[in-house]
């Protein structure tokens, strides 16, 4: 990354970011504040590009097709629906083989705790609730709160229905 009287050239970093750290980075440096207090996931990065933070203080969240993972410091959690069910240690097994689930009961229980609020947060985003205007969302909520995601299966089933009737309809 260049840039002039900001970063020192040359310079690198372990600090842990995501996808979602571009809006509010972009935000931060050009110093527009949001329309809304719709949430972000995402922090910006200008305090740990300009070295004035070196740990990341907040987690980086993903969700897809009802799993979650949740990376808070060196650690990942994983789900299987709502309930955590690994967690590794990113710093000292970047390959994920070594799944430390039990040896950490506590962070367990508080992070299923997080990863719930966090998913219903997301839920309320995903049917408008952060949104000033109409929203009417493309898709249906597929999230952890949701046990296992059904959305493809469903469609698959629908198209060899459709399948069959095309056959019936040329007998």
């Amino acid at each position: 990354m260049v840039w002039p009287d900001k970063i020192k050239a040359g310079t690198t970093s372990n600090y842990m970011s995501s996808t979602l750290d571009y809006v509010p980075t972009v935000l931060d440096v050009l110093q527009i504040k949001m329309p809304d207090a719709r949430p972000l996931d995402g922090i910006s990065l200008v305090p740990m590009l300009t070295g004035k933070n070196d740990t990341r203080e907040s987690p980086i969240p993903f969700m897809h097709r009802g799993k979650a993972s949740w990376i808070q410091g060196d650690f990942k959690y994983m789900t299987s629906g709502s309930k955590v069910s690994e967690i590794y240690n990113l710093r000292t097994d970047r390959f994920e083989e070594h799944n430390l689930y039990k040896q950490y009961p506590e962070e367990v229980a508080a992070m299923n705790k997080h990863i719930m609020e966090w998913n219903l947060s997301c839920k309320k985003s995903h049917a408008g609730a952060d949104y000033n205007t109409a929203y009417t969302p493309v898709d249906t909520w597929v999230g952890i709160d949701q046990g296992k995601a059904t959305g493809s299966k469903k469609k698959k089933k629908k198209n060899k229905n459709k399948n069959k009737n095309k056959n019936k309809s040329k007998e």
